[in-house]
């Protein structure tokens, strides 16, 4: 069992947030969610979150607030590399010479190779030495 955080727009256009005691089970091979209780509105509950979380046997609930990323990916250049990819059509080019074989194409490998020297030029591999 788990909390789940339900937000709901008032008529007036405020907003609340109810807390629900969620529990996962499995029917016939599918993974379902039930609602087991609705504990009511967060602002409320916000001094016992804490209790019922470690009663559930979970972490306490981590405000987004408090969390500071460590780092991000960087999509844009790998998406401009697979578009000049697509243009200058090489992984039609490499799937006419070899066809898909397991995992990954020779294609896919292929861009994700040349992907990487054009965004990081400088860095030298082991084998090119």
């Amino acid at each position: 069992m788990f909390l789940r955080t339900l937000r709901l727009r008032r008529k007036d256009g405020s907003e609340a947030e109810y807390v629900r005691l969620v529990e996962s089970y499995r029917e016939k091979g599918k993974v379902k969610q039930r609602i087991v209780a609705t504990l009511g509105r967060k602002d409320l509950l916000a001094p016992h979150l804490d209790r019922l979380a470690e009663l559930l046997g979970r972490p306490a609930p981590v405000s987004a607030r408090a969390l500071e990323p460590q780092e991000s990916a960087v999509w844009g250049p790998m998406l401009v590399a697979k578009h000049l990819w697509e243009e200058l059509g090489l992984g039609e080019l490499l799937a006419e010479k070899r066809g898909k074989g397991k995992g990954l194409s020779l294609a896919e490998r292929a861009l994700v190779l040349v992907a990487n020297r054009l965004l990081c030029p400088g860095s030298e591999h082991a084998l090119a030495q």
